[in-house]
């Protein structure tokens, strides 16, 4: 697999390409509407027993990510609505785990998605999302029990985008 190049192009056609005998191995489209190629994944879990690439395109429809089985040839499935319609900048398989790792720029999200063994499609593992626009108003709030930011455990923000977001300073998740 070290061996192995995966190539996207402005049509929405991806190559996989075997750089030490210098030959074509797969070759795949993206959609009936493609746009470029933005990002590609490999996936190097051996547990799931299932060999994929993730490919992101941009197109006129917004996001559009894609699971190619390798074994198979074909799609193994798509994610509609990854970032809220917002257009995926970026995809990446985490190193030998059953995870993946997706962001947007336009929807200021990251997103960790898992695939488990049965399941088709990845559920959704954890996200951090910011305001789709700059905030308004921010405040403190929360407990009475620290002197330092007069208890305040929390942080509430809102935007323009009409998102009200409650960030917690104790919690990461």
């Amino acid at each position: 697999m070290v061996d192995i190049l995966a190539l996207g192009f402005e049509d929405g056609h991806i190559i996989l390409l075997n750089i030490l005998y210098n030959e074509e191995l797969l070759s795949f489209t993206h959609s009936s509407n493609p746009g470029p190629i933005c990002s590609l994944s490999f996936s190097s879990d051996l547990n799931l027993g299932i060999s994929l690439l993730g490919s992101v395109s941009s197109s006129e429809e917004g996001e559009n990510i894609t699971f190619w089985d390798l074994n198979k040839k074909k799609i193994h499935c798509t994610l509609p609505g990854a970032h809220d319609g917002k257009q995926v900048s970026c995809i990446k398989f985490m190193d030998n785990e059953p995870a993946i790792i997706t962001s947007s720029a336009d929807g200021n999200s990251i997103k960790m998605w898992l695939f488990e063994k049965g399941l088709t499609v990845p559920r959704l593992l954890r996200q951090r999302c910011g305001h789709a626009s700059p905030p308004i108003r921010i405040r403190f709030y929360g407990g009475q029990d620290d002197p330092i930011m007069n208890g305040a455990r929390n942080l509430l923000s809102c935007s323009e985008d009409g998102c009200l977001r409650d960030i917690s300073l104790l919690n990461e998740f």
